[in-house]
C-alpha cells in the first residue's frame, strides 16, 4: 500500500494507492480543509480513522511508500510550510505511518520500508 498527499494552505487530500505488480489501484481518498488540524501527524491520524470507517483500514506496516507534496523549503529533513503553522519532519512523518525514514525524496518528502525499484539492498 502507499500513500500519497497534496497538503495545501486550504485543503489537503491523502490517497492510499494499492500496489499491483505493474500499476496502482486507487483505495481510499480523504480531503479537507487543512486548518481543522493543528499538524500533518494529526492530519494522518485522521486519515487512517476515515479509511477504517469506509472500511479501508490500513493496519501498521501495511503501508510500503508514502509521498507528500508540501509547499515550503526542505532544509534538514523537515519542511517549514510557507502557509501553514506547521513544521513537517520526515522522522516524525515516519514514525506516524511506521515507515523507515532513511530514504527521503523532495518533490516534498518520501519515506520508504525498503529499496528502491532497481536498488540493491546492502544485504543482498
Amino acid at each position: 500500500m502507499i500513500l500519497a498527499g497534496d497538503i495545501g494552505g486550504t485543503k489537503c487530500t491523502l490517497t492510499s494507492f494499492a500496489e499491483n505488480e505493474s500499476d496502482l489501484k486507487p483505495v481510499f481518498r480523504f480531503s479537507a480543509p487543512t486548518r481543522e488540524f493543528a499538524s500533518v501527524e494529526i492530519l494522518l491520524k485522521k486519515f487512517r480513522a476515515e479509511a477504517a470507517k469506509g472500511g479501508h483500514e490500513l493496519p501498521r506496516n501495511q503501508l510500503t511508500a508514502a509521498a507528500f507534496g508540501v509547499a515550503g523549503a526542505v532544509v534538514n529533513d523537515r519542511v517549514v510550510t510557507n502557509n501553514l503553522p506547521w513544521v513537517v519532519e520526515s522522522r516524525s512523518l515516519a514514525d506516524t505511518l511506521d515507515l523507515d525514514a532513511g530514504r527521503t525524496l523532495f518533490s516534498g518528502c518520501r519515506f520508504q520500508s525498503g529499496p528502491s525499484p532497481g536498488e540493491r539492498s546492502a544485504t543482498a
